[in-house]
């Protein structure tokens, strides 16, 4: 029997297909190769039989066709993202629409009525929440009596923010400022036992004019 070289062909998935030519089986006259990207067929270009092996690795497959892989990290999650243990956590995601504009994104209760699992946005910044566990140890600030988590996150205008969540019945614990390191800033606790650090960008600077800045921060007895 005849054997032609293996022949390398690239698909637009950019998988790689190698395929062995026989000349024993005429039965065969092209190979189809669905394209997961696009559900399209491509045909090989070879007039001759041919068994292919598929050296790319497996994709999943929906109602008999084959899909895109799913992302191993979902878009917009690419960096940390907080996970709030709360004593009425429900009450906790009214007040932070309120004080802080988060948006709700899900929600799940338990049958207990617990909430064990919740998403908020607040600006671009994802927030994950439910209320605390004591039976797997996931315990709220409220039961610890504090926390030492500062969670920080830059807005548009940290002056309307700070005014909002005043009003909504958030604790300052430190007024809106301008800082050395070129952020205008603020703190809160919340009712719930969490500490919040709101900023708004307002100057960058040089590593170099940073050191100079916060050497004379220091030397003013400030902290």
């Amino acid at each position: 029997m005849n054997l032609d070289p293996p022949v390398a062909v690239r698909s637009a998935n950019s998988a790689e297909h190698r395929f062995l030519d026989r000349g024993a089986d005429r039965a065969i006259r092209q190979i189809v190769i669905r394209n997961p990207d696009r559900h399209e067929p491509i045909v090989s270009r070879t007039g001759r039989p041919s068994i292919f092996y598929n050296t790319s690795p497996p994709v999943f497959i929906e109602n008999g066709c084959m899909a895109n892989k799913v992302k191993a990290i979902p878009e917009g999650s690419e960096g940390a993202t907080p996970y709030l243990s709360i004593q009425g956590a429900a009450e906790a995601i009214e007040f932070y629409k309120k004080a802080f504009g988060a948006t709700e994104t899900m929600r799940l209760s338990g049958p207990d009525g617990r909430i064990g699992h919740a998403e908020l946005k607040i600006g671009k910044a994802n927030i994950m929440l439910a209320d605390e566990h004591p039976e797997i140890g996931f315990l709220s600030p409220k039961t610890l009596g504090g926390s030492p988590v500062m969670i920080h996150i830059y807005v548009e205008d940290v002056d309307v923010l700070a005014a909002q969540a005043e009003a909504a019945g958030a604790k300052v614990k430190r007024a809106v400022a301008d800082q050395f390191y070129g952020d205008r800033v603020c703190q809160f606790e919340d009712p719930f036992g969490h500490g919040w650090h709101f900023a708004t960008h307002k100057e960058d600077v040089s590593p170099e004019e940073m050191k100079k800045r916060a050497a004379a921060y220091s030397a003013g007895g400030q902290s």
